[in-house]
C-alpha cells in the first residue's frame, strides 16, 4: 500500500506542474485569458510562438512519461502485489494531475501531450502509431484538435479490442480511459469541427504539398507491399515447399523426411486431404512460413488505407466532382477492404491452427489403429478443412479486390495530385489542367 500512495502522490504532483501557464508568465502573459484559454502546447504556440509551443509540448509529454517511470521504479524497489499495475497508476496520476492541477484550482489542459507521454511509457508501439495518426490528420485538416481526436479515438479503440481477448490488461485499460478523457476534453473542439468553425493553423506550403505526396507514396507502397506478399512471397513459398515435399522418399532432401503417418495411403478427398498424402507436409510448412507475413501485412494495409483515405479527403474539396470525388470513393473502398481483410485474416489464422491440429490428430489416430479411420472421423476432418478453405478463399478474394481498387487509384494519374490546395491568398486550387488563373485586376497569378 505505501508504494501505491507514493506513486499516486508523486505522479499527480509532477503531472500538475502547469508548464504552459509558467511559459506564459515568463513572457508576461496569462495564457488562460488569451487565445483558447487552454494551458496546452497548442495555445501557447499560438500566443508565444512555435518554439515555446514545442517546449511546452515536450515538457508536458515528459510529465506523463515521468509518472510511468515513478511507478516502475517503486514497483522494482518495494514488495508490491501487482508490480505491473504501478506504472499504469503512476501514468494515470500524472495524466489526472495535468487535467486537474491543484496549482490552478483544478482547471488544467486537455491532456494530449501528457497522455502521449504516458502511452509512450506503457504502449510505445501504439503510441508511435497514434502520433502518426495525429500528424496525418493535422496535416490534412490544418487543425490540431482533429489530429488529437483521431489519435485518441484510435488509441481507445485499439485498447478496447485488446480487452476483448484479455480483459486483465492494465495498460489497455489506460488506453480506453485516457483516450476517452482526451475526447471528452475536446467536446467544444468537436462541435466547432462539425460546424466547420474550428481555428486553422497558419497556412504553409507543407499543408498544400504534403497530402498529395503522402497519397501518392502510400498508394505506391501499398501496391508494392501487396504485390510482394501476395504474388512473390505467398505463392513462391507454397510452390517451393510443394516441390520439396512432393517427391518420393528416396529423392527428398535428407533434412525433410516424411512423417510416418503421412507415408501411408490416405483417404484423400473423403477427409479433405490431398493426394498423395505427403503433399500435406509442404502445405503445412508453407502455411507456417507465410503466416509470419500476413499479420503485419494486413496491419500495414490498414495503416496505409488510413493515409490514402485521409489524404484523398483533403484532395477532394466538398462540392467538387470528377477525379477528386472518384479518388475519394475508391480510397474509402480500399480502406474498408483493408479493415475487412484484417478481421478475416485473424479468423483464417485461428482456423489454420485448428486445421493443422485436427489433421495431425486424425493421422496419428489412424496410424495407431486403422479402426479409427471411420466415415465419421473423415467427415469431421473434411468439414474443418473445408471451413478453413472457405475463409482462406474469402481472404484471398478480399485482398485481390482491395489491391485492384488501389491500382485504380494509381491509374487516376499522379498528375492530379500536383494540385495546390487552398493557396494563402484565397484563390481557387490550381490543377495541372488549369495552371494559371486570371485575377480580378487582370494580372496572371500562379
Amino acid at each position: 500500500m505505501p508504494a501505491f500512495f507514493f506513486t499516486v502522490a508523486l505522479g499527480y504532483f509532477v503531472g500538475a506542474i502547469p508548464f504552459g501557464y509558467l511559459a506564459g508568465k515568463l513572457n508576461g502573459l496569462d495564457v488562460r485569458l488569451a487565445g483558447s484559454g487552454n494551458i496546452g502546447a497548442t495555445n501557447v504556440g499560438r500566443l508565444l510562438g512555435r518554439r515555446w509551443g514545442l517546449a511546452v509540448f515536450i515538457l508536458d509529454l515528459s510529465k506523463g512519461l515521468a509518472g510511468v517511470l515513478v511507478g516502475r521504479e517503486l514497483a522494482g524497489d518495494m514488495a508490491v502485489q501487482w508490480p505491473a499495475l504501478l506504472p499504469v497508476i503512476g501514468g494515470l496520476s500524472a495524466f489526472f494531475g495535468h487535467l486537474f492541477p491543484i496549482y490552478l484550482r483544478f482547471k488544467g489542459g486537455k491532456g494530449v501531450a501528457t497522455g502521449a507521454g504516458v502511452a509512450l511509457g506503457l504502449l510505445p508501439g501504439w503510441c508511435l502509431e497514434a502520433m502518426g495518426i495525429w500528424a496525418l490528420f493535422t496535416l490534412c485538416t490544418r487543425t490540431v484538435s482533429a489530429g488529437s481526436l483521431a489519435a485518441s479515438a484510435w488509441l481507445a479503440g485499439h485498447s478496447a479490442l485488446a480487452l476483448i481477448t484479455d480483459p486483465v490488461q492494465p495498460v489497455a485499460w489506460f488506453g480506453v480511459l485516457g483516450g476517452g478523457l482526451v475526447i471528452g476534453k475536446h467536446r467544444a473542439n468537436l462541435t466547432r469541427l462539425l460546424a466547420d468553425k474550428e481555428n486553422l493553423l497558419a497556412d504553409a506550403q507543407i499543408f498544400r504539398t504534403a497530402p498529395p505526396a503522402l497519397h501518392l507514396l502510400a498508394v505506391g507502397a501499398w501496391l508494392a507491399i501487396g504485390g510482394f506478399v501476395t504474388f512473390v512471397a505467398g505463392l513462391g513459398l507454397f510452390e517451393r515447399f510443394r516441390e520439396l515435399s512432393a517427391p518420393p522418399t528416396l529423392s527428398r532432401p535428407y533434412w525433410l523426411p516424411i512423417p510416418g503417418p503421412m507415408a501411408n495411403v490416405g483417404p484423400g478427398p473423403a477427409a479433405g486431404l490431398p493426394e498423395p498424402l505427403w503433399v500435406e507436409q509442404g502445405g503445412i510448412l508453407a502455411g507456417h512460413a507465410v503466416s509470419v507475413l500476413f499479420g503485419p501485412y494486413f496491419h500495414w494495409q490498414a495503416g496505409l488505407g488510413l493515409v490514402v483515405f485521409a489524404t484523398a479527403w483533403r484532395l477532394s474539396p466538398r462540392g467538387n466532382g470528377g477525379v477528386p470525388r472518384i479518388r475519394l470513393i475508391l480510397s474509402g473502398c480500399a480502406l474498408v477492404g483493408a479493415l475487412a481483410g484484417n478481421g478475416i485474416e485473424q479468423r483464417v489464422e485461428s482456423l489454420r491452427l485448428d486445421r493443422y491440429a485436427m489433421t495431425e490428430e486424425y493421422l496419428r489416430d489412424v496410424a495407431d489403429n486403422s479402426a479409427n479411420d471411420t466415415p465419421v472421423s473423415r467427415e469431421h476432418l473434411r468439414q474443418i478443412r473445408a471451413r478453413f478453405g472457405s475463409w482462406h478463399s474469402l481472404s484471398v478474394a478480399a485482398n485481390l479486390a482491395t489491391l485492384l481498387v488501389v491500382a485504380g487509384l494509381l491509374l487516376l494519374g499522379p498528375g492530379a495530385l500536383l494540385q495546390v490546395l487552398e493557396p494563402p491568398n484565397g484563390t481557387k486550387p490550381v490543377t495541372p489542367w488549369q495552371p494559371f488563373q486570371q485575377s480580378g485586376s487582370g494580372t496572371v497569378q500562379l
